[in-house]
């Protein structure tokens, strides 16, 4: 599954899979069970997806934090509307309210996974950059870990999700390590290695629910009821995904798309719902919180997204860091 410009399909599909699975996650948030059984792979997989994908380009700051810029921080400010919001506070004469948009753009509190992920990136390269050898990169990886988890213990550091993004190096880590360990692994892959993990996934989920019932990882919050069964039930779903991923010959062209347009799905289906709703609201009608609504908004969200990443990539893609492709 990987084209001729050496982009990863593969790669593509799990975060695309990853985001359906965040949009279905805000849009039905009663289906417990739900964030029981995907709350180990579910936000990981984004971590895990950029430590593999990280290339140290020689520690070069400029190029790094330019990418960084191009590719998050202008999308994050434009998709999130908080420009239009500051200059609706102006027209309407109450320059009082921009801090406080200011202040939900950038400590998270609006777009969490946004601030998380330029923290938790910056964090990544400088460790990859002052730290030559692997294995005091992993040490390093781990002790920022253990640093995000006592930070969120104490309740320090929650401004721009600073002490989620130093925990997320875990995740990070692990992506940065199977990148690393790759053709072992892959010589390694098996049918019954991956059915071994999928039964192994399924049985830490049921002593999970044995001992902890009702309870479900929560990345945003930093919440992991029992840190090494929780850390050991991602790294198992996590390897599963990436080794069965390349192995899948469907045809999965639009989850594909969904990969490479995440960060539209992401900030803009929080629009797109809430237009629906007070759309519908204004037309005298609530939406029941009943499975075939949640369906209903979901295949809206889907669609509506779908439609407005094509617009971009199209005529704006400059919005996402992408260079406009010339048609001859």
């Amino acid at each position: 599954m990987t084209n001729k410009n050496s982009r990863l399909e593969w790669v593509d599909v799990l975060r695309g899979i990853a985001m359906l699975l965040v949009l279905w996650g805000h849009v039905d948030r009663v289906d417990r069970p739900f964030f029981v059984v995907t709350g180990p792979f579910k936000m990981p997989l984004f971590f895990a997806i950029t430590g593999y994908l990280f290339k140290d380009r020689g520690g070069d700051c400029k190029l790094f934090f330019t990418r960084l810029f191009q590719n998050i921080i202008i999308p994050w400010f434009i998709l999130s509307l908080v420009w239009m919001k500051m200059i609706y506070a102006l027209v309407r004469g109450r320059p009082n309210l921009i801090p406080a948009y200011l202040y939900n753009f950038i400590s998270g509190k609006d777009f969490w996974f946004m601030p998380c992920i330029i923290i938790a990136e910056t964090l990544f390269f400088l460790i990859c950059k002052y730290i030559s050898d692997v294995r005091l990169r992993y040490a390093a990886m781990l002790l920022v870990s253990l640093v995000g988890i006592i930070l969120s213990h104490f309740g320090i550091a929650g401004f721009a999700m600073i002490d989620v993004a130093c925990t997320a190096q875990i995740f990070l880590l692990f992506g940065y390590w199977f990148r690393n360990n790759e053709t072992l692994l892959r010589e390694k892959f098996s049918a019954k290695l991956c059915v071994g993990l999928a039964a192994l996934y399924f049985v830490l989920l049921g002593i999970s629910a044995k001992l902890f019932p009702g309870q479900s990882i929560d990345v945003h919050t930093n919440r992991y009821f029992n840190y090494p069964l929780c850390f050991l039930m991602s790294f198992v779903s996590l390897l599963f995904l990436f080794l069965v991923a390349p192995k899948v010959r469907a045809n999965l062209r639009w989850i594909i798309f969904v990969g490479r347009n995440t960060i539209v799905f992401y900030i803009v289906h929080y629009h797109a719902r809430s237009l629906l709703i007070h759309g519908l609201h204004w037309l005298g009608f609530t939406m029941p919180k009943t499975l075939p609504w949640f369906v209903v908004t979901y295949l809206f969200i889907c669609v509506s997204m779908s439609i407005v990443a094509v617009i971009i990539n199209k005529w704006f893609p400059f919005i996402l860091g992408k260079k406009r492709v010339r048609t001859e």
